[in-house]
C-alpha cells in the first residue's frame, strides 16, 4: 500500500494544529504556509477531517480544533477520512495492520 500526499498532509494537519492551536488561530491560511501548499488542497482535506468528525471547523474567528486527543485518533482513522477508496473487510484489516505497525515504528527513538 502506497501512503498519499492528502494521508500525509492530514497527519501535518492534526499536528499543527495541536501545535499551534492555543498559541494562535490555526487556519489553512497557517496550515498551508506551515507546508508550502495551496490553502484550497488544506480546505478539501479538512473538509474530509472533518466529515469524519476528527476536527470541527468554525469560520470567522474560530479556526479549526480537534474534537478529541491525538492518542485517541489513529492513522487509520485519518486514512479513512481523507482515501476515497472502498475496501473488503480483509483489505481493510491489512490497511489496519500496516498502519499499526507504522504507528509503533514511528514512535521508536
Amino acid at each position: 500500500m502506497q501512503v498519499s500526499t492528502k494521508f500525509t498532509i492530514a497527519i501535518h494537519v492534526l499536528a499543527a494544529t495541536e501545535f499551534f492551536g492555543n498559541e494562535e488561530k490555526v487556519t489553512s491560511k497557517l496550515l498551508a504556509s506551515s507546508i508550502g501548499s495551496n490553502p484550497v488542497i488544506i480546505r478539501n482535506i479538512m473538509s474530509d477531517l472533518q466529515k469524519a468528525g476528527l476536527i470541527e471547523t468554525k469560520r470567522g474567528p474560530g479556526g479549526i480544533s480537534i474534537t478529541r486527543p491525538l492518542d485517541q485518533i489513529t492513522f487509520y482513522d485519518v486514512y479513512e477520512a481523507v482515501e476515497k477508496i472502498r475496501t473488503s473487510s480483509s483489505t481493510s484489516t491489512k490497511i489496519r495492520t500496516l498502519l499499526a505497525r507504522l504507528a509503533a515504528t514511528s514512535t521508536r527513538p
